[in-house]
């Protein structure tokens, strides 16, 4: 599944960052990664505006879970 993939491509990603930086880092430094990631799925704008107000490491990839057959649907 092209969003089983992506999500754990993203997950392993915070994690390897995880290990060298704080939470807060992270967060704020993967903004971008995680942007990357949402691009060209569909509604990308929406779930985008949503992934960069989140402070935590949980809420992004929750909120990724709970979306991830939306936001890569094909």
């Amino acid at each position: 599944d092209v969003e089983e993939s992506k999500l754990d491509l993203i997950k392993e990603h915070y994690d390897m960052l995880l290990k060298l930086y704080s939470e807060s880092y992270v967060v704020k430094h993967m903004r971008k990664h995680v942007l990357w990631y949402l691009k060209g799925c569909r509604n990308a704008a929406e779930y985008k505006s949503k992934v960069v107000q989140f402070e935590s490491v949980k809420e992004v990839l929750d909120y990724l879970e709970q979306n991830k057959e939306f936001i890569w649907e094909k």
